[in-house]
């Protein structure tokens, strides 16, 4: 959950609780949706729905808070950054992710679909700064498909509010599709892949990032042997995303202070990635991956394996 700009410095204190009592609440909830989410995996996307439409409850008029992943940070200091307009740089790390996962491929004059696109400032990017021709937008959640119509306003924008599993879009309908960051919330990775496909252009392109727990990454990787598109690039970009939220951490900490009443600020912090809580603390460890990788329909059809 990626907060950015001046709107993240108002509170909502609740002093009439010790603090010990409302961080422990806090905790218990956090713990209570992971557990629910890890447990029965067909519950995610509504679990996580739930969740998302929370966000957008709570944050309805942050109109530069647009960005909802963990970013992307180049290890490499001579790499020259991109090229932001000024309203942007907040959320610099995240839109760097965009353009490293999208960027892959030349989408000049494409129709792309961004699905799961939260609230849209990474569907904007690729149709303003990677010259998309035209971007769908789709989430399954109605209030930040509601947000991304009022923010986001240019004409050769469209968003709809939809189930990644079931993409209310016809056959072979885009030239790309990009998918970051929000796989982990689908109950059947290989139902979403075969509707990939399915809107998917013959020769059109499948930009992909996201995180699984190691135990997970073969699993996720077989998910895409299987899918009928052929892999050009994977690369593991762990050490990419966790060194982001260190440089992003004190903002993310910040707007969740901020802004999230204090009973909710452990499943927001969680959730955004803020120092010290399970994303960063995983990723420091090992014990989860993150994973970008670029796909291709082929240009024969032949059933998936």
């Amino acid at each position: 959950m990626n907060r950015g700009g001046n709107d993240m410095q108002r509170g909502s204190p609740m002093p009439s609780e010790p603090r010990w009592l409302v961080a422990a609440a806090s905790g218990w909830i956090s713990r209570r949706f992971f557990w629910l989410v890890n447990t029965f995996p067909h519950m995610r996307k509504f679990a996580y729905g739930a969740l998302f439409d929370m966000v957008a409850a709570v944050t309805p008029k942050l109109s530069s808070v647009t960005m909802m992943n963990y970013g992307f940070a180049d290890l490499d200091d001579r790499v020259s950054p991109i090229t932001l307009e000024p309203g942007e740089e907040p959320e610099r790390y995240s839109l760097q992710l965009y353009h490293r996962v999208a960027g892959i491929v030349d989408l000049k004059g494409r129709d792309v679909l961004d699905v799961s696109c939260g609230r849209g400032g990474g569907t904007s990017y690729i149709l303003r700064h990677l010259g998309a021709d035209h971007v769908t937008g789709l989430d399954f959640c109605q209030r930040a498909i509601s947000f991304c119509r009022r923010v986001q306003t240019d004409p050769r924008l469209t968003f709809i509010q939809g189930n990644a599993e079931a993409l209310p879009l016809p056959d072979e309908g885009f030239d790309a599709v990009v998918n970051i960051e929000s796989s982990f919330c689908y109950s059947d990775m290989e139902t979403f892949l075969s509707e990939v496909r399915r809107v998917l252009k013959r020769g059109g392109y499948f930009a992909f990032a996201d995180l699984r727990a190691k135990a997970e990454v073969s699993e996720l990787l077989a998910s895409f042997d299987h899918s009928g598109l052929e892999i050009l690039e994977e690369t593991d970009i762990t050490q990419n995303v966790r060194r982001a939220l260190e440089l992003d951490g004190a903002r993310r900490a910040n707007g969740i202070r901020g802004f999230i009443p204090r009973p909710l600020r452990a499943i927001f912090g969680t959730y955004a990635g803020v120092p010290g809580s399970r994303i960063p603390t995983l990723l420091e460890r090992g014990e989860m991956a993150y994973l970008c990788l670029l796909l291709r329909k082929p240009l024969e059809e032949s059933a998936p394996l």
